[in-house]
């Protein structure tokens, strides 16, 4: 998915893009304490399931971050290296300071997620 149009955006274009891209629904399997990402502004729950990401959120404004920035990586390796400076539209122009610190939980969570992937199947 090609997302470079979303760092040309204006403010409120940007946030209507990113709830285009939220799937519909929840995945109320996955919400549980486990799962749940500490630091996010939202509720988020994170887990893998086959080496694909697995997500929800009680936000749909960060589903659709969250779906643009998993939409991204294909690999468990992409998942263990990605950092939220990959993404040159999550910053403070178009989102808040809170939601960034969010997103970078996430990412922390999905790399730490991965890496203990990679050591199960070792």
């Amino acid at each position: 998915m090609d997302l470079n149009y979303l760092q040309d955006l204006e403010q409120e274009d940007f946030y209507d893009s990113i709830i285009e891209l939220a799937p519909a629904g929840s995945n109320e399997s996955i919400r549980v304490d486990s799962n749940l990402v500490h630091g996010c502004q939202s509720k988020v729950w994170l887990t893998l399931q086959e080496d694909k990401v697995v997500y929800d959120s009680d936000s749909v404004f960060v589903k659709g971050l969250i779906t643009a920035v998993v939409s991204q990586l294909n690999t468990i390796e992409e998942m263990i290296n990605v950092k939220t400076d990959d993404y040159s539209y999550i910053n403070l122009e178009t989102i808040s300071y809170q939601r960034i610190k969010g997103i970078d939980s996430f990412i922390t969570k999905l790399n730490e997620l991965a890496s203990l992937n990679t050591i199960v199947r070792g």
